[in-house]
This record gives C-alpha cells, sequence and structure tokens, in this order.
C-alpha cells in the first residue's frame, strides 16, 4: 500500500513536469523560430500540429509499451529520455535558412531533428504512468488533470515570468536543466513501479471498441480544430508574440481540467450561453474587417473569441470526460485523444488551405461544435435530428468552397431552407440548433454576394484576395489591404504611398537626388513604391510569400511597368539582407521596411539585431524608412531607442484625415500612414524637416533583442486613437 501510495504521487508530479515541459518548449522553439519565417501567426500553428503529432506518437510508444514488462518499459523509457537529452539545448542551426517554395516540410523537418526525441520522450511517458497505475484499479481522471494543470502552467509561465525576464539562450538552458530534473522523476517513477509488486507481466491494454475509440477521438478532434482556428483569427490583427498563442491554448487546458475534474456535472447554463455566444461569434468573425478598425472594436472581438472559444471548448471536453473508460483502457483513450487532436490541426493545418479559399473552416467549426452537443439527458449519436442539423454544414462548407457569386451562393441558401423544413418535428434543443445552422447558410451566403473576387487564394501565411472596387484593384491579405492600384491611372502611387503620404514625400525627394542610387525594400506589397522608381536605379525587393509576388505580377502592373530594373528575392528579408551581406553585394543608398501586416508586426525586424544588419547594407549617407503605419501600436518609441543606441538621427510624420477629409481620401485612394526616417548623416534627412518632419518621440523604456522581446513590453505601445 505504502509502495502504490508512492508511486502515485511521484506519478502526478512527473506527469505535471513532463507537461509543463512539452508546453514550454513549443513556446520556446517558436520564439526561435520567428527570426527565420517572419511575423506570421502559421509560425506558430506549424509548430503547433507538428507537436501534436509527436504528442501522438509518443502517446502511441506509451500505448504499444503496456505490452512489455514493467522492467523492460522503464528500460526502454529511460534509454529514450537519455537520447533525448544529447539534442540539449533547444536551438536552430544559424545557417538554416528554409527554402520559401517548400516552408512547411523544411519547418517540420527542422522541429524533427532539433527537438523531435526530447519532445517524444516526454509525450511518451504519461501513457506509461496510466498504465502503471491501471495495475492497481486506479481511474485515469487524476493524473490527466495533473498533466493538463502542469501544462497549463508552463504556459503562463513562459510569457509571463520566462521571456520578460530571460533570453532565448537561458531559457534554453533552464528548459535543459528542467528535463534532465524530469528523467531523474522518471527514473524514480519507474523504480517506485517496480517495487509496487509490477515484476509479473504486465496485463494486456484494454481493447474498446472501435466505435468508442471514434467517438474519443472526433470529439478530441474538434477543441483541437477550433484552438488553430481562433488562434489564426486573433494573430491577424495583433503581433505573433508567445502571450497571444497561450490565451487560447491556456483556455483549451483549462476546459480540459474543469471537464475532467467534475464530468457528470450537468452545464446547461454553459449550453445556453453557447447558444448566444456562437451566433455572435460568427457574426463578429464576418464583421472582423470592419471591427479591428476601432480600437473597442478590437478588444471586444478578441475578448468574444476567447470567451466563445473557451465556453464550446470546456462543453466539448465535458462531453469527452463523460466517456472516459474504466482503468483498463485508460492509455486507449489517451491515444484517441492524441489522434483527434492531430486529426483536427491536420483539417485546418494541412486540408483547410488547400480545400477553402478563405478563412471560412473557422466558423464551419464553431457550428459543428454546438450541433455536436447533445441536449440533457440524449446520446451523442442522437439520431435523425442530429443526422439532418449537421446535414445543414453540406452547404454551409458549399459556400465557403463556391466562386463568391450571387447566382452561385443562391441555391446553396435554397438547399439550407429545404432542410430547415424539418423544424416543426424537432425538439426544442434540435430546433435551435437547426436555426442556428440555416442562420449561418444565409450570413455565410450574404457575405458573398456582390461581385466576385478577381482572384482569392490561401498559403501558410494568411487567405489573399484581390478585389475591384469604385475605380480601384485592391489587394487584401487576411483583413489588411495591402496595396491597390488605380485601373484608369496604374502609374499613380496610392495608398501609404501616395504622393502627399509620408513615405510618399520622402521617396520621391530621395528618388529625384538619387538618380543612380540602389533601393533594397523589405515586402512586396503590390509593388506600390514603384512609381518613383527611375530609369538608372536599382530596386530589390525581398518578400517572405511566394503568393505575394504571384499576385503582384498576375493581378498589378507596378513591376512590369517600371522603368529600374527590379528584382525579388524570396524568402524572409532579414535572411536576405544577411545574405547578401555575406555575399559582399554592394550595400544600398535606400532600405525601405514595409513588411507589417496592420498591427501584426514582424517582431524580428524591430529588435536591435535587425537594425544593426539594416546599417549594414546602407552606405554612409544612406536612408532607411519604415513604415509603421499601424492602428493601434505606436512603433516610433522603438526606433528611437534604436537611433540612441546606435547614433542616428530621425525624423518622423503622421498623416492623418478628420472626418470631413476621410471622404475624400477613400476617393482618392489614399490611407493614413506613419514614417519613420533614420540615417547616420543629418544632412540626408534635411529635405524632410524642410517639409516639416518631425524630431522622434523619446525612446521606449525598454528594447526588443532577439533573445527578449516580451508582448508585456507593448503595453507603453498601445495607442486608443487608431489610424
Amino acid at each position: 500500500m505504502a509502495a502504490s501510495a508512492r508511486l502515485s504521487r511521484l506519478s502526478a508530479i512527473t506527469a505535471g513536469l513532463g507537461a509543463g515541459l512539452l508546453f514550454s518548449v513549443e513556446l520556446l522553439f517558436a520564439r526561435l523560430l520567428l527570426p527565420h519565417l517572419g511575423g506570421s501567426a502559421a509560425v506558430w500553428t506549424t509548430c503547433l500540429f507538428f507537436f501534436q503529432a509527436l504528442l501522438l506518437g509518443g502517446y502511441g510508444l506509451g500505448h504499444l509499451a503496456q505490452r512489455l514488462r514493467p522492467r523492460d518499459q522503464v528500460g526502454a523509457t529511460l534509454i529514450l529520455v537519455g537520447l533525448g537529452a544529447l539534442l540539449l539545448p533547444p536551438s536552430i542551426p544559424a545557417a538554416w535558412s528554409p527554402d520559401p517554395s517548400y516552408l512547411l516540410p523544411g519547418v517540420l523537418a527542422l522541429l524533427t531533428e532539433r527537438i523531435g526525441l526530447p519532445f517524444l520522450a516526454l509525450a511518451s511517458m504519461t501513457p506509461l504512468l496510466l498504465g502503471w497505475l491501471a495495475s492497481r484499479a486506479e481511474r485515469p481522471e487524476r493524473l490527466l488533470a495533473a498533466s493538463n494543470a502542469g501544462s497549463l502552467l508552463g504556459l503562463l509561465a513562459y510569457p509571463l515570468l520566462l521571456e520578460p525576464a530571460l533570453g532565448l539562450w537561458r531559457q534554453g538552458q533552464l528548459w535543459s536543466f528542467g528535463y534532465v530534473a524530469w528523467g531523474l522523476l522518471v527514473l524514480a517513477s519507474g523504480l517506485a513501479a517496480l517495487r509496487a509488486g509490477d515484476e509479473q507481466a504486465a496485463a494486456e491494454p484494454g481493447s474498446a471498441a472501435g466505435g468508442r475509440f471514434r467517438e474519443w477521438a472526433l470529439l478530441a478532434a474538434l477543441p483541437s480544430a477550433l484552438l488553430y482556428g481562433v488562434t489564426t483569427a486573433i494573430t491577424t490583427f495583433l503581433p505573433p508574440l508567445p502571450l497571444l498563442w497561450v490565451l487560447p491554448l491556456a483556455l483549451y487546458l483549462a476546459g480540459f481540467v474543469l471537464a475532467f475534474r467534475d464530468p457528470r456535472r450537468d452545464r446547461a447554463k454553459l449550453r445556453a450561453l453557447l447558444a448566444v455566444l456562437v451566433p455572435l461569434l460568427i457574426v463578429g468573425w464576418l464583421l472582423r474587417g470592419a471591427l479591428a478598425r476601432w480600437p473597442a472594436g478590437l478588444l471586444g472581438l478578441l475578448a468574444l473569441h476567447l470567451l466563445g472559444f473557451g465556453a464550446l471548448a470546456l462543453a466539448l471536453h465535458q462531453e469527452l470526460a463523460r466517456r472516459a473508460p474504466s482503468a483498463p483502457d485508460a492509455t486507449r483513450f489517451n491515444l484517441a485523444i492524441g489522434v483527434g487532436g492531430l486529426l483536427g490541426g491536420a483539417l485546418c493545418a494541412l486540408a483547410a488551405p488547400l480545400l477553402l479559399r478563405d478563412a471560412s473552416d473557422y466558423p464551419l467549426l464553431l457550428a459543428l461544435g454546438l450541433l455536436t452537443l447533445p441536449p440533457r439527458g440524449e446520446a451523442l449519436r442522437s439520431g435523425r435530428a442530429r443526422l439532418l442539423g449537421l446535414s445543414l454544414l453540406v452547404p454551409l462548407l458549399a459556400v465557403a468552397l463556391d466562386p463568391a457569386s450571387a447566382l452561385g451562393a443562391l441555391p446553396l441558401l435554397a438547399i439550407g431552407g429545404a432542410l430547415a423544413l424539418a423544424l416543426a418535428r424537432q425538439r426544442a434543443w434540435s430546433r435551435a440548433r437547426l436555426a442556428l445552422a440555416l442562420g449561418l447558410v444565409v450570413a455565410l451566403g450574404l457575405a458573398r454576394l456582390g461581385p466576385p473576387d478577381v482572384a482569392a487564394t490561401r498559403s501558410l501565411h494568411g487567405v489573399h484576395r484581390v478585389v475591384e472596387s469604385e475605380g480601384f484593384r485592391h489587394y487584401l491579405l487576411g483583413g489588411v489591404v495591402h496595396g491597390r492600384q488605380r485601373l484608369d491611372a496604374p502609374d499613380e502611387p496610392l495608398a501609404y504611398f501616395a504622393r502627399s503620404a509620408p513615405l510618399g514625400q520622402a521617396l520621391a525627394s530621395w528618388s529625384e537626388r538619387n538618380p543612380q542610387g540602389r533601393v533594397s525594400v523589405v515586402g512586396l506589397g503590390v509593388g506600390g513604391l514603384l512609381p518613383y522608381a527611375r530609369s538608372g536605379q536599382r530596386w530589390r525587393f525581398y518578400e517572405l510569400d511566394p503568393t505575394v509576388e504571384r499576385f503582384a505580377r498576375a493581378h498589378f502592373r507596378y513591376l512590369e511597368r517600371s522603368p529600374a530594373a527590379v528584382d525579388v528575392v524570396l524568402g524572409d528579408g532579414r535572411r536576405g539582407l544577411q545574405s547578401a551581406a555575406r555575399a559582399g553585394a554592394e550595400p544600398c543608398d535606400l532600405l525601405v521596411l514595409d513588411a507589417f501586416n496592420g498591427d501584426a508586426v514582424p517582431v524580428h525586424l524591430l529588435t536591435e539585431e535587425a537594425c544593426a544588419l539594416c546599417l549594414t547594407r546602407l552606405s554612409r549617407d544612406g536612408l532607411l524608412l519604415a513604415n509603421v503605419s499601424t492602428r493601434f501600436l505606436r512603433l516610433a518609441p522603438l526606433l528611437a531607442r534604436h537611433a540612441r543606441r546606435f547614433g542616428l538621427v530621425g525624423v518622423l510624420r503622421r498623416e492623418r484625415f478628420t472626418p470631413q477629409e476621410r471622404a475624400a481620401a477613400r476617393r482618392e485612394g489614399r490611407a493614413p500612414s506613419t514614417c519613420v526616417a533614420l540615417s547616420r548623416d543629418p544632412a540626408a534627412l534635411a529635405p524632410l524637416r524642410a517639409r516639416g518632419w518631425e524630431p522622434l518621440p523619446p525612446p521606449a523604456a525598454r528594447t526588443w533583442t532577439d533573445q527578449r522581446a516580451s508582448v508585456l513590453d507593448l503595453a507603453g505601445l498601445v495607442t486608443l486613437e487608431g489610424k
């Protein structure tokens, strides 16, 4: 009895620490990848998919290990833990550079090589511990709750404690010490299991029916898929920093903990709340572009996303907990959760970008999640009412795949209406869910009424669209306009680059004084800066996403009409500048940073190291222009700190419109913007000062570096004015 109690305590501690290490290394390695891959939510979702795949692999190993004798289980586990220790600390080779055309395979290969074994060892331990406890007929809920509590603590500790206090190298060292301590706990747990009387051959794992396994996996897949959707949704308009990655995942795990703590508790109030939250959330998703323009709208949208996702994930996890098996099937149940998590991740990370041209998978999953929840006392498989409710998702999916024309959407709405005729024959809860599904069909259909997109696709970095309205062609990535062109005047610079805009003023002034100059631009967009180019100049663009270049060449004319020599280098701009420096290329006379996507700023382009690199690529009297036209972040103080650090002079100009000017600016294709100009040579800024450019604001209190860039620093950089 004493040995069993000791094993139970050691198992809980080992599982909690291992889970904390698992989830903190996800954030650490994703943070290491940011300087290589740019500021995209895809960095985190790709890492999340990889870690879910490895988590399933670990669960599978742990499940299969139940067939070994206890002594062999302990020995094999210690060997795996030791092999993982050989790869410590977590790091990325300095020379690593992924091929932009094969970005996803390159990232997955790197993750496998650099962190695969330690992660696999950590992931395999929970099912092994479950198996050791199962031989004493203990239920798995307590150990699963301890594991998820450790995961939650690891997630919150990283952005709130580790990231603000330690650089990446120190974080890696601390994580390595934690891994070694966990390895010692694994050894102690294994010895305790052997002393508890497990020397006899291990019992065969339980063999739950295939239908139950599928049921577990599907219930686990839905919240996992929603996790991807909500993470992409909230980081479309905000910087891709670990705290914003953590919030949805923390809610996901908190739901797991609460659900398994009291799986039989009736949550009728939660379901009533979901009946209101989910439709509101879908409406907010449809109106996200308009809402995100205002501080209150953006904060409300963020809160709605997190509240709706957290409540729905909790309800789905409770359905999963209610179906948790007895002890002999504990490892199989754990394996089903891993399979479901990977299926949900594959659906959003791999299938959705190939099948859908926009982010419609998110509202589809919200609807499916609510429709899956049975009413009180109803089994998961409910028969005709549930089948009919789920069938409404078929036309909804078809609307998402449809070429967004009115004629294409109307028949789909008719199908939804025909299916809804069965409402009168269903019970109240079923009627509510059917009404919700019908409303989604109508909402998504109406959202697509109107002129079709010129082009639309979806890549690892987001949803790309080209639309025409009021005589302009616009290019949108996510919810942000990345460029536009006037159909009747294709050589006229627009938006942030209009002749009256700060960046337009600076480019016109510089181009007039440097007819043979060399220009480097980080961020292509549609090539909207090229109207300022002159014959004899050489322009080079660095673009992270190949889809952006393809759209710029196929649907806009700035590149083909430019009189200057222009080339486009695919890959992260910072990596491109480093490659040019290593190759001994001539420095440029003008360097433009124009890679920001709304408020989702690429953090790795705003660190001290990035600024130092930019200066190595500039001639002695060269000019650095940064387009910092974000809505709610004030980045000029951060650049002012870099200017003080490197002895630069700088000026700033903002263009804002009064309510009376906004309508005229929209008709002319102009947009409010902010530009910062930096140089070593005060004479390079004289023409801008003459045009009324202002001195830089006071420097930020804290700087960003490659080793330390915390989202908590944004507190002093946020403005509630918007654009």
